[in-house]
Parts: C-alpha cells; sequence; structure tokens
C-alpha cells in the first residue's frame, strides 16, 4: 500500500520544482539520464488523411536564424531577459524562448551547458481551447557536434506542458515523446493524446538528451479523428503460447484491426509486426501459437467505420507469468504454512492473505496483535539499532500494510526516532493499514505497551495514539489520546478512539526522544450480524511458500488468499525498474481454522501438568502455577504437549 505521507510529499515536491521563476520555462528540466522517464508515442498513424482532420496551430521554419551555419554554428546565444528571443527571430509564430540557443545559418542550434546538460527551445502557447484531444508535433533534426562519445542517450525530446494564460509562471510538464537523433537529418512526428482542461494553454520544449542538436521546420497540428480510438485493456487466458488482447467497445465502429508487434532497444519507436492490421470483430481477439515465455510483444486496437480509421488504442504490453496454480494452507498449534507451485521466471511473489469476519454476537474483534518477539534485532533503550526512514512492515510480523517512519529496533520492540520530531518538526509515527470501520460505527481501541526515553535533554514528551480518516488523498485526524507519564519505563496504555469512516487509519506517534511500542493490538466492537475484512499478510515472498504464526483470534474465521507472480526488469545500470512483469492474480483460496480440532484437548485445563505456553511460544505459567490456567484469557494454550481451550 502506498501510504498517505508519501504521496503528499511526492505532489508538493513536484509543484514547488517547476514554477519558481520566469526563466526556468526555458531550461531542460531533466537533470542526469536515469531521471528521465520516457513517455511512448501516443499513437502511430499509417495514413493522416484517413485519420485525421488537419488544422495548422504554429509553423516555424527559423529563416530569420541567419548568422552562423551548421558546420560552424554562431557563438552568441540567442536569448532576451528571461530567457524569451526576440520576436525578430519568430515573427510569423510569435515569442519563443530558449536556453543555450545559438542561430545556424537558417536553422536552430540547442548547445551543451558547460556541466554538459542541454539546453532547450520553448514554442510559444498554443491555445487548444477550440479543439480536444490529439495534436502532432513534425519537425526536422539532427544531432549536434561535440557530442560525448559515451553518451547513453543521444535522443531528440519533445516535450508537452500545461501553462495558465494568465500567469506565465503556472505550468507544469504534461507528456513526452522521442525519437533517436542521428548525425544526419531526420523527419520526426511526435504525437500526443490528452484531455485539455478548458482553463490551460500549452507549450512544447525540445531538447537533445545527452546529445546538442539543430531543430528546423516545426509544425504544430491539431489532428480531429473521424472516429474515436478504442481503449484497450489488460489481456487475459495467458500461456505461453497464447493470450487474448482485450478492448472497449467504440460507438458506431463497423469492426477493429488489431497491431501485433515487438519493439526494438529503441524504446518503442521501432516496431517488428507479427501481425498488422488484422481485422476482427468484437471487443477480444486470442492470438495462438507465439512464444510468450521469452518474447514481450504490444498490441494496439483501431476502429473502423464507413473507410475511415481511428487513431490506435493505448498500447498493452504482453510480457507476462502463468498464474500460480496449487494454493494450499496446513496448520498445527503454532503455525499456518500456505503454499503453492513455483512458477517458472518469477522472482518473487505477491501474497495477499484476508480473514473475513463476521459477528453471530455483540463481540470485540481483533483486528491485528504483534509482540515484535520476531523483529529479532539487538540493541538498547539509548543505542537502538536504525532501520529504513519509512519502514514498511511486510504482514508476517502480523502488521500488513503498516509503515513506521524514522525506525528504529531493540530485541523484542519497535522503535520510533522522535527526536527528529522535536529538534526538526518531523512527523514521527507508525501508521496502519487502511480500514473500514462502518462496522464498528466508526469506534476502535488500541492497546501497547510504550517507553518513552531521551538521554540527551531529559524531557519528558507525550507520545499520541491517534484515529485519523483519508478523503480526496487528506488525513484528517478525528480522535486522539496523548500519555504524558510515560519516561523511563514500560507502561501499558489503552485508548479508545471514535469517529472513524470510510477509510481509516490508526497511528501511534512520538513527539520527541525515543519512543519503544511492544504488544500491540488493535480491535473494535462488532454488532451481530456485522462483517469486517482484515489483513493477514500483504508481502514480497521469495519462496513458493510462506508461514504465519497462529494466533487465537483466527479460531472459526474464514481466511482467504490469493498470490501473484512477479518479475522485475531493471535498466542498464539499476538504478530503477523499468517494468514489472507479474501474472494474474491466483484464484482465491479459501480456508478455516478449528483450532480444537489440531490436536487433542484436555477436557480439564486445570490438570495441567506443565508450564503453559501461548500460541506464540511465550510462557504464560510455570508448572507449578499450572492449576491457574482458568485465569488466563480465553483462548488456545499449549501444556504438556498438548492444545487446552480456556474458555
Amino acid at each position: 500500500m502506498k501510504k498517505l505521507y508519501t504521496i503528499l510529499c511526492f505532489i508538493l515536491l513536484t509543484a514547488t520544482s517547476v514554477v519558481s521563476a520566469n526563466n526556468l520555462r526555458f531550461k531542460h528540466h531533466a537533470k542526469a539520464a536515469e531521471e528521465l522517464t520516457l513517455k511512448a508515442p501516443g499513437y502511430v498513424v499509417a495514413n493522416e488523411a484517413d485519420t485525421f482532420k488537419v488544422s495548422l496551430l504554429l509553423k516555424e521554419d527559423f529563416s530569420a536564424f541567419t548568422d552562423g551555419s551548421i558546420e560552424v554554428p554562431a557563438t552568441t546565444p540567442v536569448s532576451a531577459e528571461a530567457g524569451w528571443l526576440p520576436t525578430s527571430f519568430t515573427p510569423n509564430s510569435g515569442q519563443w524562448g530558449g536556453e543555450q540557443l545559438y542561430q545556424a545559418g537558417g536553422c536552430a542550434y540547442i548547445g551543451l551547458t558547460e556541466s554538459g546538460l542541454s539546453g532547450a527551445l520553448t514554442s510559444p502557447d498554443v491555445d487548444l481551447s477550440k479543439h480536444e484531444g490529439n495534436v502532432i508535433v513534425t519537425l526536422r533534426a539532427r544531432k549536434g557536434k561535440g557530442n560525448d562519445p559515451e553518451a547513453v542517450r543521444d535522443w531528440i525530446c519533445c516535450d508537452m506542458y500545461e501553462v495558465n494564460p494568465n500567469d506565465p509562471n503556472d505550468f507544469r510538464y504534461f507528456q513526452r515523446d522521442y525519437g533517436n537523433c542521428y548525425d544526419e537529418w531526420n523527419e520526426y512526428k511526435f504525437y500526443y493524446n490528452f484531455e485539455r482542461r478548458k482553463d490551460r494553454n500549452y507549450f512544447f520544449q525540445f531538447y537533445g538528451y545527452d546529445a546538442a542538436a539543430y531543430i528546423d521546420d516545426v509544425e504544430i497540428k491539431f489532428l480531429e479523428p473521424y472516429v474515436t480510438a478504442p481503449v484497450a485493456k489488460p489481456h487475459t487466458n495467458f500461456t505461453n503460447d497464447s493470450f487474448t488482447a482485450n478492448w472497449e467497445s467504440v460507438e458506431g465502429a463497423d469492426g477493429y484491426l488489431i497491431d501485433l508487434f515487438t519493439v526494438g532497444t529503441d524504446r518503442y519507436k521501432t516496431r517488428t509486426y507479427i501481425h498488422r492490421d488484422l481485422k476482427v470483430s468484437g471487443t477480444s481477439h486470442t492470438f495462438t501459437g507465439i512464444d510468450t515465455k521469452d518474447k514481450a510483444y504490444h498490441y494496439v486496437v483501431k476502429a473502423t467505420k464507413g473507410g475511415k480509421i481511428s487513431p490506435e488504442s493505448n498500447k498493452i504490453r504482453v510480457q507476462a507469468l502463468l498464474q500460480p496454480t496449487g494454493l494450499s494452507a496446513t496448520y498445527d498449534n503454532q503455525n499456518i504454512k500456505l503454499s503453492w507451485n513455483a512458477v517458472e521466471g518469477a522472482q518473487y511473489y505477491k501474497v495477499c492473505v484476508n480473514r473475513n469476519h463476521t459477528a453471530k454476537s455483540d463481540e470485540t474483534f481483533i483486528i491485528c496483535r504483534e509482540n515484535f518477539d520476531k523483529i529479532g534485532l539487538s540493541g538498547s533503550y539509548l543505542s537502538p539499532v536504525y532501520l529504513d526512514d519509512q519502514m514498511e512492515f511486510d504482514g508476517v510480523n502480523g502488521l500488513p500494510d503498516w509503515i513506521a517512519e524514522y525506525s528504529l529496533t531493540i530485541e523484542g520492540a519497535i522503535g520510533l526516532d522522535g527526536t527528529a520530531k522535536s529538534a526538526y518538526g518531523h512527523e514521527v509515527y507508525m501508521q496502519s493499514n487502511y480500514m473500514n470501520l462502518a462496522g464498528s460505527d466508526g469506534e476502535i481501541t488500541v492497546k501497547a505497551d510504550l517507553y518513552n526515553v531521551d538521554e540527551l535533554s531529559g524531557a519528558h514528551y507525550s507520545p499520541v495514539i491517534r484515529l485519523g480518516n483519508i478523503a480526496d488523498n487528506v488525513l484528517t485526524t478525528v480522535d486522539s489520546k496523548s500519555y504524558r507519564d510515560i519516561f523511563d519505563e514500560w507502561k501499558s496504555v489503552e485508548a479508545t478512539l471514535k469517529g472513524g469512516k470510510g477509510t481509516s487509519v490508526v497511528e501511534i506517534a512520538a513527539m520527541g526522544g525515543w519512543l519503544y511500542i511492544d504488544n500491540l493490538e488493535v480491535s473494535c466492537k462488532l454488532k451481530a450480524g456485522s462483517s469486517m475484512s482484515a489483513p493477514l499478510l500483504n508481502a514480497k515472498i521469495e519462496a513458493n511458500s510462506v508461514t504465519l504464526p497462529m494466533s487465537d483470534y483466527l479460531d472459526n474465521e474464514n481466511i482467504t488468499y490469493t498470490v501473484t507472480a512477479v518479475k522485475e526488469i531493471w535498466d542498464a545500470y539499476h538504478y530503477s525498474i523499468d517494468d514489472l512483469i507479474s501474472s494474474e492474480p491466483s484464484e482465491a483460496y479459501n480456508f478455516s481454522i478449528d483450532l480444537a480440532g489440531v490436536e487433542s484437548i484436555i477436557a480439564d485445563p486445570s490438570t495441567a501438568p506443565s508450564d503453559v505456553y501461548n500460541l506464540q511460544g511465550l510462557k504464560v505459567l510455570d508448572a507449578e502455577n499450572a492449576d491457574q490456567i482458568n485465569t488466563l484469557p480465553a483462548g488456545v494454550y499449549i501444556t504438556g504437549g498438548k492444545k487446552i481451550y480456556v474458555k
């Protein structure tokens, strides 16, 4: 689960990075090769006349760029204050902008900065208020001189930006298209398919990536399709030699054309067609007799109507793994083991386990429980072991989809570095998975053992347990409880919080020092007939099996799980994941646990002869006190190698 604060931080960083000053509009914003996120072309059109009505919006041939030549561009940049070009250089198309932009004998030369980054050429704003959806940018380009021979990529790129017509500083990146750049002139067509915002205009930025570049004969045209493009949907029924392509129907279409192809190493540009313009009907087509095991395919679909052809659909990548099969579940008095057949080519499996509960009477439902005994890292209260800035629990430890910010640990307990809050104001918290509390009327109870210490100042801080609701990607706290008296010793706390609805999360927040958490339990009250689902596991598992600790609250619960096989495709430098290849999720496997049937039950718990353990393996009573077993909380316990049930 992607957590809310991470999303919000990304949005804020993105929003503030592009609009700080007017001259930023004319800078090439990609800073390094690995940071460039490329977008494949929206579609490819074989015959534009059969597909679109074409309207010219802007044309520029840079005939006023008379100084210099292709061999020796002018040495003085063409720019004025804040990056705007004098209109005398582009009298027929409006005011352009640029950085490291030079005249080159009737064309524009985009040079490199001293640090080796490309400059940029930026078009005037284009008013698309009367148009919707499809734009084509055509130009001629060639690679410039003096390029780094070790350059990772030699590309000519065209970025589309959205801009507020009343504020030139209010703009944002929108789409990108690109093509390989060569030593000789080539013609390029960059297609953009989009939903236009009525209160925004658009401009385009051109640059060579890892390369200086010459630009000429730019045209921006609006394309009005005769037939609406279909929406391609993910493939289904995948096997090692077949799959089914799917798409949504287009109103009025009398047929469809489907293309199946592989792509070259130039990132989706060069296509090798297995089928091109294959005539089909309906909204699906099954391809057979192809090698899906070792090759990645793509398909696009076009609609036909009265001799006219739509633009092609979005592109669907076909490279998957076989759907996991053979799911099973076994359990004993200590563990639940889930297993499935290994899938060839899978690097790991995404395993999602949920338990589904319907209250037969008014009751307390335990959502999750964790004692952190399996954290297993050493450390002391004043010298903990630091984990990640954001730790994601894999679920095996009983907290699926939970996260902890500024996390640390001692043996048998999780911790939060609250000094980041007291010193720098950073939010430091442990956050639950998303929960729907409708069945409990929005009320939830959190129990935990807490320990707060600050070696440096000896100050007392007040850790907080809070409940929040998420709406429109905004988290709002609706109830909370703080604990002032927790300092340099363990204390058991209990907070009952109200006001949850829709999507809710629980947080335990550190205000300062080091806050340690143990024996965490989250529960809610359910009325008879109310239902609730709670995750048990949502994790990456490398083997084709996983073991979960048994817990007494799983007795007579309906449990279901699915498995998805996954393979990661990394870039050449192993900086980032280029693609995730995954199977369809397995068929859901359902089972229920009957703890009373696992082993024999001692009829009279008072006759227990030995040490008594809970299902997590912790001793709860010594043998000499075993006759007090009925004083323990209701549940299942182990003694003398047998299971007993305390009502």
